[in-house]
């Protein structure tokens, strides 16, 4: 009998202090530490220090892959670029085409101001384009429009010869050109000998 009215070893009145924000257990007010971590109330689960808040929602397994998944990309950047195509630019409006910006300047001109209005505007005035004069004066002909080989900038030194320097050419040639001079040399010598 006297057990139960003694209150609780220190230890214990520690850790409930900790479970429960540092307030002790039991007083008027607080809340059962169970309670708090079993709470879907995002104010009520205490989190560990160091740690993160325990979730209050219920989230799929550590398998789960968030988001939209994507089907595989059937062209890979091989194919692409193994396949390029050069861009084809848009044909110019030719002659007949309306002329939006003439049809622009005669709607303002008239007060037409809403879009209902350019619309009628519109369909009741047509303004094509004009044959197109030329827009000045010719392009310049650059070297590689007239010959296709042409190259821009400095001419480099020529590449060094790496087969030949690995494979010791030079070495085997010089050789040969010194051993050819000796023998020039021994036969000169042998023809001036003095004849006994």
């Amino acid at each position: 009998r006297l057990a139960a009215l003694r209150p609780p070893p220190r230890a214990a009145r520690r850790a409930a202090r900790r479970a429960v924000g540092g307030r002790a257990v039991g007083s008027p007010g607080d809340m059962s530490a169970e309670y708090c971590l079993r709470s879907r109330n995002a104010l009520l689960v205490k989190d560990d220090v160091g740690k993160a808040k325990p979730s209050i929602y219920d989230l799929p397994g550590e398998g789960h892959a968030f988001g939209l998944t994507q089907p595989p990309d059937a062209e890979g950047a091989r194919e692409v670029v193994g396949s390029w195509a050069a861009h084809v630019p848009r044909a110019r409006p030719g002659h007949g085409a309306q002329d939006f910006a003439k049809l622009n300047v005669l709607a303002a001109q008239s007060s037409v101001v809403t879009a209902g209005q350019v619309r009628a505007f519109r369909r009741e005035n047509c303004v094509t384009l004009g044959a197109s004069a030329s827009a000045g004066a010719l392009p310049k002909v650059i070297p590689s429009d007239v010959i296709p080989t042409f190259s821009y900038g400095r001419k480099s030194r020529p590449s060094t010869p790496i087969k030949a320097v690995v494979s010791c050419d030079y070495a085997t040639e010089q050789q040969e050109v010194l051993a050819l001079q000796y023998r020039q040399l021994a036969d000169r010598r042998g023809k001036n000998a003095p004849r006994a």
